[in-house]
């Protein structure tokens, strides 16, 4: 997703450039505020979140530029999920109406998803797939191309689809 220039501050702009020109640390920038164009939510493994504490935080799979992903068990209906936690900036931008993808997740989550992970969770991209065996590496293609292909029954399209958007799960 290209957003308008106008909706990013200087110090936003700034941040951004240099994470898309450099390379991407470890971690999310959590020292970053939403005025400079980040705000990640500061959560730790075995934190309980949602209404009535529905997920228990069982670890961070990655993050992007406006958000972190995170593994979570769900109590209510018993099985892993991946929970997506926008950004302070990335949510701001949502509420002036500037930031679609929230709308696009909701639709997607809405639909009925495949069965408990039978495998490990990996976390992080494709980007380091040099270090996995084959046959691990082609089913994660595997279950990456099946989320394109549920995304796209939806309506959704990835607009940004390159090998660090391309999650290892």
């Amino acid at each position: 997703m290209i957003l308008p220039t106008r909706c990013l501050g200087r110090i936003a702009r700034r941040n951004l450039a240099s994470l898309v020109n450099g390379r991407k640390p470890a971690q999310e920038p959590l020292y970053l505020s939403a005025d400079d164009g980040y705000g990640f939510a500061r959560i730790k493994s075995g934190a309980d979140i949602g209404q009535h504490s529905r997920f228990s935080i069982v670890r961070r799979l990655g993050w992007r530029m406006y958000s972190s992903t995170w593994l979570a068990k769900d109590h209510k209906d018993e099985k892993h999920v991946a929970i997506k936690i926008l950004t302070g900036f990335a949510t701001r931008l949502y509420l002036e109406g500037l930031f679609p993808e929230l709308g696009h997740s909701s639709k997607v989550s809405a639909t009925p998803s495949g069965a408990e992970p039978k495998e490990d969770v990996f976390g992080g991209d494709v980007e380091y797939v040099y270090a996995l065996p084959a046959i691990t590496f082609k089913s994660c293609q595997t279950h990456s191309l099946k989320g394109l292909n549920l995304v796209h029954r939806e309506g959704v399209v990835h607009a940004d689809l390159k090998h660090d958007n391309i999650p290892l799960i």
